[in-house]
């Protein structure tokens, strides 16, 4: 049985490095990106997850035997947590957002800031990062973390070169990259811009306290090969669900259609103009169809825009669950014009 457990879990986990414990007779599904930053899958608590996931005890075995006390968990499942703070002597801290989805910027900023202030207390720290597959969302934060810890020794901070670097250490040479979705590679560009400006940081920590909403008032469809495209508009809202602020997509328009907008042609241009501008939040997801969609923060794309407005083209819409499978092009690009700027 325990076999037939272990074969399962080692084909779940295929893509990603996995890590042997030799004294301990343990196989986990974790990597160390650098000695003290641990990405791993989630552990899981019950049995029937525990014929393809990694048990949380041997998790627990595995950090005690060759770490102490040295370490702390950083959760960033936005679906059910997978175990109780106490299963882990409340060691845990939680920035939980949807899978698939880039975090808001507020969470790298704090997360990043937790994991480093941890780590310094004391050189044996190490911090495990973990969601529920152990690629995606965990690696957009460490893949962050690595960014500032470079930039404050000096060094590169290049998005691609710091995801060239967690995909080596994290995924198996077929397995692809480590951070492979477009709307989260997009938040580390944020992240890029914001730790390499001054001026920008202290606009983004005046403008964030503030949270002035902005009104989407016009969506356009460049060289659109429909007459009209179903699409939504959503924005993350922080809610509490038990013992943690979880946040979650906030339909603001499930679908937009002409009862709400009034939907035009220019040449082979796709004009919805709603009669109603819709207020949203700093983070936006505009979807597109019944699966594509794509995550950006007002901010960051409008901060050094000449005008109220940005656009993306067809090639960053991120495809079903975050992958590249869009289906057929319906456009060239995608622009999103605002009611107000940011100032």
């Amino acid at each position: 049985m325990k076999l037939v457990k272990s074969l399962i879990r080692s084909i779940i986990a295929s893509p990603k490095q996995l890590h042997y414990d030799s004294n301990l007779h343990l196989y986990l599904d974790l990597a160390y990106i650098t000695p003290q930053l641990i990405v791993c899958s989630a552990p899981t608590t019950t049995y029937l997850e525990s014929w393809y996931r990694y048990p949380l005890t041997d998790l627990i075995t595995y950090l005690e035997s060759n770490h102490g006390s040295h370490w702390h968990l950083f959760n960033f499942r936005g679906e059910d947590p997978g175990y109780n703070d106490k299963d882990v002597g409340f060691r845990v801290s939680h920035y939980p957002f949807p899978d698939h989805y880039p975090p808001p910027m507020q969470y790298i900023i704090d997360a990043t800031d937790e994991i480093g202030r941890f780590l310094r207390e004391n050189d044996d720290n190490v911090v495990v990062l973990h969601c529920k597959a152990g690629k995606g969302r965990s690696g957009t934060i460490c893949c962050a973390y690595l960014m500032l810890s470079n930039w404050k020794q000096g060094g590169g901070i290049d998005v691609g070169n710091v995801i060239q670097t967690y995909t080596e250490r994290r995924m198996r040479k077929f397995g692809g990259d480590g951070v492979s979705i477009l709307s989260q590679k997009r938040y580390l560009r944020y992240w890029s811009e914001y730790l390499q400006s001054d001026d920008l940081r202290g606009s983004y920590s005046k403008w964030s306290k503030v949270k002035n909403q902005i009104s989407i008032a016009k969506v356009t469809f460049r060289n659109c090969n429909k007459d009209t495209l179903p699409f939504g508009i959503s924005s993350y809202k922080t809610v509490q669900e038990g013992y943690r602020i979880n946040t979650i997509v906030e339909p603001l328009l499930q679908q937009v259609s002409c009862d709400v907008a009034h939907i035009s042609r220019d040449g082979n241009d796709l004009i919805y103009n709603l009669l109603q501008p819709v207020k949203v939040g700093e983070d936006v997801m505009i979807s597109i169809g019944s699966f594509s969609y794509l995550w950006f923060n007002v901010f960051f794309e409008l901060t050094n825009a000449a005008a109220p407005s940005c656009s993306f083209p067809w090639t960053g819409i991120d495809g079903f669950k975050g992958t590249k499978q869009q289906g057929l092009r319906l456009f060239d690009r995608v622009e999103i014009h605002f009611g107000s700027s940011i100032d």
